[in-house]
Parts: structure tokens; sequence; C-alpha cells
């Protein structure tokens, strides 16, 4: 027995983007939004600490103690 010849198809699945789209358009619950600025509170202050250091590492004279 022999398969006819079919044109090939594209099969989109519209679920997925629906899902997608979904979770963009709901807001965090508030946990998550806290840890979220909470994390990113920290990387700044790291990156700030780090600037400070790479300063220190250049010319140690010209940032005070």
């Amino acid at each position: 027995m022999i398969q006819s010849k079919q044109t090939p198809e594209c099969y989109q699945v519209d679920l997925i983007d629906t899902l997608i789209k979904e979770q963009q358009e709901t807001p965090p619950p508030a946990v998550e939004r806290v840890l979220v600025q909470s994390i990113e509170q920290e990387e700044e202050w790291e990156d700030a600490e780090t600037n400070l250091s790479v300063k220190w590492l250049e010319d140690p004279a010209k940032i005070p103690s």
C-alpha cells in the first residue's frame, strides 16, 4: 500500500501563544515582586562595591579609608 503524497502543512499551536500572552499580562504575585526588587537592590550595591574596589586597586591613594 502506498501513501498518497500530501502537501506539507504547518501546524500552529495557538495554545502556546495564548499561555505566553497570559503569562506576560498577569502581574507577578507580591512576594515575587518583593524578591526581585530585593535581588536587584543587592546587585546594585555589589556593583557599587566592586567599582570602589577597582578604583582602590588602580590608585589606593585616591580613595579615602
